[in-house]
């Protein structure tokens, strides 16, 4: 953008920059974070339902591969 293309716009947002770049944080608010986090504790873990959900496919896939025939998943097989 060139000089001669500024609008009223333009000359708004260069006047309100620097007053942005003054502001400091709000006092504590660092301290309330941390505390927050802290209060917050340890990750929640899986509940057990949620890990059976992802046990039982992972069994199935491995009863599967180790169950059925090599000749049968053989991809270079002659039908």
């Amino acid at each position: 953008m060139r000089n001669s293309d500024r609008d009223e716009l333009d000359d708004l947002i260069d006047g309100a920059l620097p007053g942005y770049s003054d502001a400091s944080p709000i006092e504590g608010l660092e301290e309330r974070v941390l505390c927050r986090i802290q209060s917050a504790g340890p990750p929640r873990r899986l509940a057990w339902p949620l890990r059976i959900a992802f046990a039982v496919p992972a069994l199935a896939v491995l009863v599967l591969a180790v169950a059925v025939p090599r000749s049968w998943w053989n991809p270079c097989r002659q039908l």
